[in-house]
């Protein structure tokens, strides 16, 4: 009935790998499951728009030569290979394999019994994947996480007012305060001149210093500023290292406003908002083909975490570029929540214990179809058009991290003369451990059952599990927040809200709602905020509404917590949110305590 995978028990098909692994090549197209083709479908029909770059790829094995034009845009192909500005890194600590944590991975069908004649039309499994902790490595690890190389990226205009950069100011140094001597840290910054102010260095108490030093004299002026100048600058950091540390992030601080957007009923005027982004390299806005399926972790791709600040900030760009890295987008309508933002995003960036973990699923019995993968924004692919096996890539995990998904498979017909228990789904789980990197791939392998019989009992016949209901009932509802969210591009905010408010009451009727659950809790209250924010018209919608949206989007699809519009500073309720970790909390507390020392709060 469960599959529970304990980590450990050798009958399960535990073993090891080098990385060099290929995994089977895909056959069909993975339109409909990719990230970038997600977010065209479903999340925002502005990246439509993005299609065509799709299209290239699709017939390319090598992504990163996809066209002439899109290699003629990244001019700095034509440099050195290597910058040789970014520091020596130190030893690594070993840790023997036998004292790593295990990822627990746990399965479980929405029924645990079917009539074999008469089985649903869809059955949905959730997944449930739990990362270790960090209290789980050897005391002898300085870290027990893998260190990091980090470029904060200050993309601000001169809007943005002194006692509001000095937030700005306050909340970076907190950043180069927590990194350790193993940590590296680029600064770049829009002003002066799209530039490169700390190249990527070791942290030290020393550098910690150089590093505010560097902050506090930063000036910005009034006028526009390239977007895209300043990102290929943070990208081209990470992509011409000569050492690189495991992971490798980009966090991006930004209050730029595109005056020549109008959000009207011309789409063209608001697909200027993510056009930009064509212009990116492949590390920071990918878009996957069913080429990269085989080898999808070869590739490098910097997850981008964006904090736009203020009610004027332009929210498109941001979230399509954070969506299609796998980071996530903040939307925060006064500086004064960035402290909390960023130590709540640090938290997580400075717990890293997983590198490359993926799923792959086969069918257990023959004409078992895989259906469909709620995968949110992590890339997924359905691999032929039987349904046979699918992939699931999730990249990196935080310590006590926990991520869900469900899978929608269908069941065949059977006639029995006796209980049967089947296999429906064959799942394979890999990955990498991050705290000691040694390039060895683990894997583990396990099967989900299910009982056919000829009848069911009355209870039986009325049981359903209570964790796949409560998914599925948080997946409707975000799947209604963002249909609300494309009627309202199309200048229709008061249909927009009356349509939110309908299928609003109607979620909360259904029996399933689970009041014990923070992740029920948090996804219907951020639907009556929504709503409570188109109350004041397209305009108010526009200032603040629309971001905070994308924002809570991007924290369902990431399953990881964002800092999302404007209540009294030191008063987000981070404990009780679905995503957040024992890392998250902690970084925060400290983030208080230092506003504190320095006199910022009240």
């Amino acid at each position: 009935m469960f599959a529970y995978s304990k980590s450990g028990d050798d009958h399960w098909g535990c073993y090891s790998k080098e990385s060099s692994k290929q995994t089977e090549s895909s056959l069909q197209e993975d339109r409909h499951t990719s990230r970038q083709t997600d977010y065209a479908h479903h999340r925002d029909p502005l990246m439509a728009s993005s299609s065509s770059r799709q299209t290239d790829y699709a017939h390319h094995g090598d992504p990163l030569m996809a066209s002439s034009s899109y290699r003629a845009r990244r001019k700095y192909d034509t440099e050195p290979p290597y910058i040789k500005d970014d520091e020596l890194l130190p030893s690594a600590i070993s840790i023997p394999s036998s004292c790593l944590p295990k990822i627990d991975v746990l399965a479980i069908p929405q029924y645990p019994s079917v009539i074999a004649s008469d089985p649903p039309e869809r059955i949905s499994i959730l997944f449930r994947i739990k990362a270790p902790s960090m209290s789980d490595y050897p005391d002898y690890h300085p870290l027990k996480r893998a260190a990091i190389d980090l470029v904060l990226v200050l993309d601000f205009n001169g809007y943005i007012n002194r006692k509001s950069f000095d937030h700005v100011r306050k909340a970076v140094g907190f950043v180069i305060d927590q990194l350790s001597s193993s940590d590296r840290l680029s600064i770049v910054s829009s002003y002066p001149k799209n530039k490169k102010v700390l190249p990527l260095c070791l942290m030290t108490d020393q550098r910690k210093e150089n590093a505010k030093q560097t902050v506090s004299k930063l000036v910005f002026t009034k006028g526009p500023i390239d977007a895209v100048k300043v990102l290929r600058m943070a990208a081209r950091v990470l992509e011409k290292r000569r050492y690189k540390n495991t992971v490798a992030f980009v966090m991006l601080l930004s209050d730029r406003r595109d005056h020549c957007i109008t959000w009207n009923h011309e789409s063209s005027n608001r697909e200027k908002a993510i056009e930009y982004l064509d212009k990116l390299p492949y590390s920071i806005y990918p878009l996957f083909s069913k080429e990269m399926n085989s080898n999808f972790f070869k590739y490098d791709i910097f997850p981008v975490y964006a904090f736009g600040i203020g009610p004027y900030h332009e929210p498109v760009g941001l979230h399509a570029l954070c969506s299609a890295t796998g980071g996530t987008y903040s939307s925060l309508e006064t500086p004064e929540l960035l402290p909390d933002a960023i130590a709540c995003c640090l938290g997580g960036l400075l717990s890293v214990v997983t590198i490359e973990f993926s799923l792959t699923f086969k069918q257990g019995m023959v004409d078992v179809k895989i259906l469909e993968l709620e995968s949110g924004d992590f890339y997924s692919i359905i691999r032929d058009t039987e349904g046979t096996s699918a992939d699931i890539k999730v990249g990196n995990l935080f310590a006590d991290e926990v991520k869900e998904f469900l899978i929608e498979v269908s069941l065949p017909t059977r006639e029995i003369d006796v209980l049967q228990n089947e296999s429906i789904l064959t799942f394979l789980w890999a990955y990498k451990d991050a705290v000691t990197y040694s390039g060895t791939e683990v894997q583990y392998c396990h099967i989900v059952n299910i009982d056919r019989k000829l009848r069911l009992p009355w209870p039986m016949s009325h049981y359903e599990s209570n964790e796949v209901k409560r998914q599925s009932l948080c997946l409707l509802a975000a799947e209604r927040i963002n249909e609300a969210l494309n009627i309202a591009q199309a200048s229709e905010v008061k249909t927009a809200r009356e349509f939110l408010s309908i299928v609003g009451s109607d979620i909360t009727e259904i029996g399933s709602v689970d009041s014990s659950r923070n992740l029920c809790l948090w996804i219907l209250d951020g639907m009556r905020e929504v709503v409570r924010r188109m109350k004041g018209g397209e305009v108010a919608f526009k200032r603040g509404g629309h971001a905070y949206v994308l924002s809570i989007l991007s924290s369902y699809d990431t399953q990881r917590t964002t800092i999302t519009g404007s209540p009294v500073p030191g008063t987000v309720d981070l404990q009780n949110h679905p995503f957040q970790t024992p890392n998250t909390l902690e970084m925060v507390r400290k983030s208080r305590f230092a506003q504190q020392v320095h006199g910022i709060r009240r």
